[in-house]
């Protein structure tokens, strides 16, 4: 994990969890400014764009995240069942082979 600290986070989550998925990517985008290698808060990013619609933000930043953290298993559940559902079948498999 990169050094955000457990109140940033808890603040994209907040937002994340109270709907405003547009708000909390926008936190995200800011403190990836500051700590640039945080996989976690790519991996915060890409559910904030994939809930509010962006789906090609969100598989940009779902794929940053996993050159960050390639074995974390959250990160590639979530990645997998994106692919899926965006009807791309056969990398979302791949994604989860990988977590296993």
């Amino acid at each position: 994990m990169s050094n955000v600290s457990q109140q940033e986070l808890m603040q994209v989550q907040q937002l994340f969890q109270q709907g405003r998925f547009a708000e909390a990517a926008a936190a995200c985008r800011t403190l990836l400014r500051r700590h640039r290698d945080a996989p976690e808060l790519q991996h915060m990013l890409a559910a904030a764009l994939q809930r509010s619609g962006d789906a090609e933000g969100a598989d940009r930043a779902y794929r940053e995240a996993l050159q960050g953290a390639p074995q974390s298993l959250p990160l590639l559940l979530d990645y997998g069942r994106f692919l899926r559902a965006i009807g791309r079948g056969a990398q979302a498999e791949r994604r989860f082979r990988k977590a296993l």
